[in-house]
């Protein structure tokens, strides 16, 4: 929510995927949510991804020019690390 907030704003689709696994066969249904223990504070609702394991990365694709911009401190958290991909 405090990170990235377009999806528990606007409801906007983003493909998620485990870094490592992404075409891995074994799936599950999962909701996706961030650490602020807020209801919006979700990034995916019953969504098939692949199995996650502790430890793994995921990574909200497409998220745009307004990820880190409309990212805020809220309830003393750190804003995120942005990574470009080429």
């Amino acid at each position: 929510m405090n990170v990235f907030n377009s999806p528990s704003l606007y409801g906007i689709y983003h493909e998620i995927i485990v870094t490592d696994r992404r075409y891995d066969m074994q799936t599950e249904i999962v909701t996706v949510a961030g650490n602020i223990c807020e209801a919006g504070d979700l990034f995916a609702i019953d969504r098939e991804l692949p199995k996650i394991n502790e430890g793994d990365y995921l990574a909200i694709l497409n998220a745009g020019a307004y990820g880190s911009t409309m990212s805020s401190e809220y309830n003393l958290r750190p804003k995120a690390k942005e990574v470009l991909v080429e």
